[in-house]
C-alpha cells in the first residue's frame, strides 16, 4: 500500500515530504510518550513492573521540569548497609516531585523507591570491602525521571579478622579479662 502511494505521488515531492513528515511526527508522539503500554485492563503504570514488583528502568525521555536532587550523601550504617540522604529536588512550572529512586552502580533499575516527602533511604545486603556508587533522581507523577544527582561512592567497611584484637593480639571475647599483673 505505502508503494503504490509513493509511486503514485513520487512526481508531486511535496506530497511525498508531507507523508515522510507525518510518520516522523508520529515516531516523536510515541517516544515523548514514554513507550506506555496499554491493554483492555488500561494504561500500565509505568513506574512498576506487575510481574516482580520492582521499580522500573529509567525511561528515555526526562522530565522536562524536575530538576535532580543535590547534596547527596552516604554513610555506611552497619556491615552491610548504608544511609543516603539528599536535599528536595525543585520542580518548575506546574510539575512536582511524586518520589525518589535510588540507583546503584549506574545501572538503570532502582533499587529503593520512596515518597516525595522522603529524602532519606536504606541500602541493604551490600558486601564488605566493596565499593558502590550511587545516584539519587526525582520522578514526577508521569513516570518521568529527572536527571541523576552527582554520584557517590562509599567502600563498605572490611569484616573485622580475630586477630584485631588491641596492639595485634588475638581478640578473645569468650575469656574473661586479667587485671593487669594478676593471676587468672
Amino acid at each position: 500500500m505505502l508503494r503504490r502511494f509513493f509511486t503514485r505521488c513520487a512526481a508531486r515531492p511535496s506530497v511525498v515530504a508531507s507523508a515522510v513528515l507525518a510518520v516522523a511526527a508520529l515516531v516523536a508522539l510515541a517516544v515523548l510518550a514514554g513507550g506506555r503500554h496499554t491493554s483492555a485492563a488500561g494504561p500500565q503504570d509505568p513506574r512498576t513492573d506487575d510481574r516482580q514488583g520492582a521499580v522500573s528502568p529509567v525511561p528515555d525521555v526526562l522530565s522536562p521540569v524536575l530538576r535532580p536532587p543535590r547534596g547527596l550523601e552516604v554513610e555506611a550504617t552497619g556491615p552491610s548497609s548504608v544511609r543516603l540522604s539528599w536535599q528536595e529536588a525543585t520542580a518548575t512550572g506546574r510539575g512536582a516531585v511524586a518520589g525518589y529512586r535510588v540507583f546503584q552502580d549506574g545501572t538503570s533499575t532502582a533499587v529503593v523507591a520512596v515518597g516525595p516527602q522522603v529524602l532519606t533511604a536504606e541500602v541493604g545486603s551490600l558486601e564488605p570491602g566493596i565499593s558502590y556508587g550511587f545516584t539519587v533522581r526525582a520522578i514526577d507523577a508521569d513516570g518521568l525521571y529527572s536527571a541523576a544527582s552527582e554520584e557517590v561512592e562509599l567502600t563498605m567497611p572490611a569484616r573485622p579478622t580475630a586477630s584485631d584484637g588491641p596492639q595485634g593480639t588475638p581478640a578473645h571475647t569468650d575469656c574473661p579479662a586479667r587485671a593487669p599483673g594478676g593471676r587468672g
